[in-house]
């Protein structure tokens, strides 16, 4: 028993140096990236002295490097350390403070006074969509235009009625993709052509000052697109589930609120699809939206960065949507998501092509990858590990109690400790495991296409067609 308490001692003294200290210290401050980075070094010294006490992993026993493993596990469980812990994971981006102090200037660098965003380029469909739109606060003109491949009668109607502009197209190639490039070819050609153009899904709102704060941040000549985070009306198919949409955050508030921003700070933020700013000039470097990819939204910011142009992150609660609804709703997103990843990696600006895309965009879209194709593939394995040991009598670990609590124990607290705690709350790590277990199928599935599937540029009409079927 004495041994036991021994062993448990430096367990229990990081879980209470945690719960005193942790709450005093801020994530962005010195304190806080001396913390963090402390911590990466402890957490590799760990598992190497671990393996000198009798750990013997799975992996090890089926023939594999077991530091290969875990440096594949670093790059992905790490993800918000590995990677956005370069500078530490204080390490973000101040953008409201800039946006603030242009806010209400109409000059950007490539346009004149009278045109800051001369129209509003939103592909909508909702009335609650439309009517925040018209209601936007800017100090140039603008003009918001519906797209509408479903070419309804009713809708072109109503945006007439309402003052807005309505385009449509003779087919539904290339998906969203091919409707905003469809678009963008008839608005550039007008008399007064747009320098800047903003995205907006169906299902979200804008709140009034939504273009005048992103509009601010197009005063720098290098930024090519402004992208706000999103948030949520509903609760998301987990919250719901768990009736429990007041304690838990919404599944993409650890994503906005932390990585994206993290990313925003080394220069790899990317475009999410929606709430977020487009300058034309960049669109035209690049040849429009990507139709390459299921996933235009991250393919734009890659392609950007490969001509100079950057994307940034505004931290602001600047537009609401509304999350998927449905477990299916919800497993369909992560299935796009996933194929989208596949298809970039076919393409030139992959991370392992040899195209034009610079090495810190290429090492960030490389954590995508693993993260749809080999996290996945360790969590299986860990489902698998209690059968092979049942059927087959294959050890998994071999340690004593007392190792695994003098060892074993300190590492997952400290893992849980800090990741809640650098996350500021917004991500459960026990919570966000299960939901990843919940999408497993799905990442197989989509992930197993990636020998078969085609360039959306040979038949850009597969992806529209899949994902109206919900596949």
């Amino acid at each position: 028993m004495a041994d036991l308490l021994q062993a448990a001692a430096p367990s229990l003294f990081l879980l209470a140096a945690a719960i005193l200290v942790l709450p005093q210290v801020s994530p962005g401050s010195n304190l806080g990236r001396l913390i963090g980075q402390g911590y990466r070094i402890w957490n590799f010294r760990v598992l190497n002295r671990g393996r000198r006490l009798g750990f013997r992993p799975l992996w090890s026993s089926l023939g594999r490097r077991d530091g290969f493993v875990r440096r594949k596990l670093g790059l992905r469980g790490s993800n918000a350390i590995a990677l956005a812990h370069r500078r530490g994971l204080h390490c973000v981006a101040d953008r409201p403070l800039p946006a603030l102090a242009r806010d209400g200037d109409t000059a950007i660098a490539g346009g004149d006074l009278k045109t800051v965003v001369s129209y509003g380029f939103f592909a909508i469909e909702l009335l609650a969509s439309l009517a925040s739109l018209l209601l936007l606060h800017v100090l140039s003109s603008f003009r918001v235009w519906v797209l509408d491949d479903l070419r309804r009668p009713w809708l072109r109607e109503l945006c007439a009625e309402l003052g807005a502009g309505y385009l449509t197209r003779g087919d539904n190639l290339h998906g969203k993709a091919g409707n905003m490039n469809a678009a963008l070819q008839q608005v550039i050609r007008l008399p007064q052509p747009p320098d800047a153009i903003a995205v907006l899904d169906a299902d979200f709102v804008a709140r009034p000052h939504f273009l005048r704060r992103a509009a601010a941040l197009l005063h720098d000549p290098e930024v090519g697109v402004v992208q706000t985070p999103q948030f949520f009306f509903n609760p998301d198919p987990i919250q719901l589930n768990l009736a429990a949409q007041r304690i838990i955050p919404d599944e993409q508030r650890f994503f906005f609120d932390c990585i994206l921003a993290s990313k925003d700070a080394h220069g790899t933020a990317f475009s999410c699809g929606t709430s977020a700013l487009v300058r034309v000039a960049a669109l035209e470097a690049i040849g429009g939206f990507p139709t390459e990819s299921v996933t235009e939204d991250l393919l734009l910011s890659i392609k950007l960065t490969g001509v100079g142009w950057r994307t940034v992150y505004l931290n602001e609660p600047l537009s609401a949507g509304l999350a998927p609804e449905g477990l299916h709703e919800y497993l369909t997103q992560r299935g796009r998501w996933c194929l989208g990843t596949m298809q970039i990696m076919r393409t030139k600006w992959g991370p392992l092509s040899a195209g034009p895309t610079p090495i810190k965009m290429r090492l960030h879209t490389l954590d995508a990858v693993l993260f749809w194709t080999v996290a996945p593939l360790f969590r299986l394995l860990a489902l698998l590990a209690p059968i092979f040991y049942w059927w087959f009598g294959l050890v998994v670990m071999e340690a004593d109690l007392p190792s695994i609590l003098l060892y074993l124990g300190p590492y997952w607290i400290s893992c849980i400790t800090f990741l809640a705690w650098v996350s500021r709350g917004t991500n459960l790590p026990v919570l966000a495991e299960a939901m990843s277990y919940l999408t497993l199928p799905w990442h197989f599935k989509k992930a197993s296409e990636f020998p078969s599937f085609r360039h959306a540029d040979e038949d850009g009409r597969f992806a529209a067609a899949r994902y109206r079927r919900g596949s």
